[in-house]
């Protein structure tokens, strides 16, 4: 990756972060309420869902925010350093967070009917623990090149 891209995936990132707020304070919240306001046999159901999805939704920023420093550190040719792990784990966290939110949809979903929302909350939550597994696997990739790296670093 070249220093010139890593500012632009920056400025895409603090972009993405910027939509996933305004969506997380804004745009949930309204669409829950007009949901209440068409459909009123789902009122006891709005807080639970809304704290879901703002939920999932933070998740996708704590993965945004845990990537920005991985970034630097590429650009700085530090990437094989143990403090990156940190970020690797936050984001190992987010994607379980999003897993337990997307269930947790589900099981909502499932409490009023076993319609597609159900169906659709299972199919996020097994990619979400898809996710999660990728992440752990290419974490242990990364510290088996630190160790490799630092063993190289000691022997010159």
């Amino acid at each position: 990756m070249t220093r010139r891209l890593v500012p632009f995936i920056k400025a895409l990132i603090a972009a993405a972060l910027l939509v996933l707020v305004v969506v997380q304070v804004w745009l949930l919240p309204v669409m829950a309420a007009d949901t209440v306001r068409s459909a009123p046999e789902f009122a006891a159901l709005r807080i639970p869902v809304l704290v879901a999805a703002i939920t999932l939704v933070a998740a996708a920023e704590i993965v945004l925010v845990c990537l920005w420093p991985l970034l630097s550190r590429v650009a700085r040719q530090r990437i094989f350093e143990r403090a990156a792990l940190r970020c690797v784990d936050g984001m190992i966290g987010a994607a379980g967070l999003a897993t337990v939110a997307c269930l947790t949809i589900a099981g909502i979903a499932t409490s009023v009917s076993a319609g597609p929302y159900t169906l659709w909350s299972l199919v996020a939550a097994a990619a979400g623990l898809g996710v999660c597994l990728v992440i752990v696997v290419l974490r242990a990739l990364l510290v088996e090149a630190t160790a490799d790296r630092t063993e190289l670093q000691s022997v010159i």
